[in-house]
């Protein structure tokens, strides 16, 4: 998954960020994952670049009756990183849209506390719709699901 999103960091003044991340791993059913997140935090009132490593979790909370889109929660937890999402994802398409607030505590430095949204592209999601249009030869998924 690709996420980007932006929003504002409340204390120290730090006013606007844009954040990355590419997160990989586990999708053990429909419902939850587990993996792996990298990604860069950047903020606009003083060009500072923050990286970020974390474990994340997500859980989807049900479909809606006719199976079209979902809501999710997800956590990553991590290096200097603690974040909460809530959001929808969409079944038929490969995009996910949150709102987040994350923590991220700087060794020596301020404590950063960040508010935004995020938009992201899941590849699971993608590389099954391709499959079902049969625009793929291979049957072989960018994200490994358990079953």
């Amino acid at each position: 998954m690709v996420e980007i999103g932006g929003g504002m960091s409340v204390g120290d003044g730090k006013g606007g960020f844009y954040n990355a991340d590419i997160i990989n791993g586990y999708r053990f059913n429909k419902s939850v994952s587990i993996g792996l997140g990298v990604g860069i935090r950047a903020y606009s009132s003083d060009n500072t670049l923050i990286p970020v490593v974390y474990a994340n979790f997500r859980a989807n909370m049900g479909y809606d009756k006719y199976e079209n889109f979902y809501p999710y929660i997800q956590t990553g937890l991590g290096f200097p990183i603690f974040k909460q999402s809530i959001g929808i994802a969409f079944k038929n398409i490969p995009v996910k849209v949150g709102i987040y607030g994350e923590i991220l505590p700087i060794f020596g430095a301020s404590l950063y506390t960040n508010f935004g949204l995020n938009v992201g592209v899941t590849f699971w999601n993608f590389m099954k719709i391709k499959q079902k249009r049969g625009c793929l030869k291979s049957r072989q998924p960018l994200f490994l699901r358990l079953n």
